[in-house]
């Protein structure tokens, strides 16, 4: 008996140290997509507070009560900005132990690809960076510098 569990229990380490990044790339999107939302209803508040928990780091603005205006207009823009994208858009995703990206198909129209980059912190996910990629020969240089760490 302590033989069979031995070696379901060896079976299982196997499994989830090969297969570690197929397990984050499916459930990391729905958790970076979960973490942007709230990032977002943090800005659209003004809740700098909560923005800290959702952000990998805050700009200068926001970081020098002097500059509370700057910082408001900031979160604001990005609330504007977020709010019109939707979790439908992001189809594409690499994920790994230090953090991931999600990312939309290239807009036929405008050749523009939005690109949301997330960090682990304390096995949390972060918003890290917010970018958009240009053109469609670029699409390799944008997803690796995205994706560099």
């Amino acid at each position: 008996m302590k033989r069979n569990i031995a070696v379901a229990v060896a079976v299982v380490m196997a499994f989830g140290f090969f297969y570690k990044d197929l397990i984050l790339e499916s459930i990391a999107p729905d958790h970076a997509w979960a973490t942007f939302s709230a990032y977002l209803e943090a800005a659209k508040n003004h809740d700098l507070e909560k923005l800290k928990n959702y952000s990998f780091s805050l700009s200068p603005a926001c970081l020098d009560e002097t500059r509370k205006a700057e910082c408001d207009n900031l979160m604001d823009s990005v609330y504007g900005f977020g709010s019109e994208l939707e979790r439908s858009d992001f189809k594409h995703s690499k994920f790994n132990d230090k953090g991931g990206i999600i990312y939309t198909d290239y807009a036929e129209e405008g050749e523009m690809r939005f690109v949301l980059v997330f960090m682990r912190e304390n096995s949390e996910l972060k918003i890290s960076d917010i970018r958009y990629c240009l053109g469609k020969d670029t699409e390799k240089q944008c997803l690796e510098e995205s994706y560099s760490f």
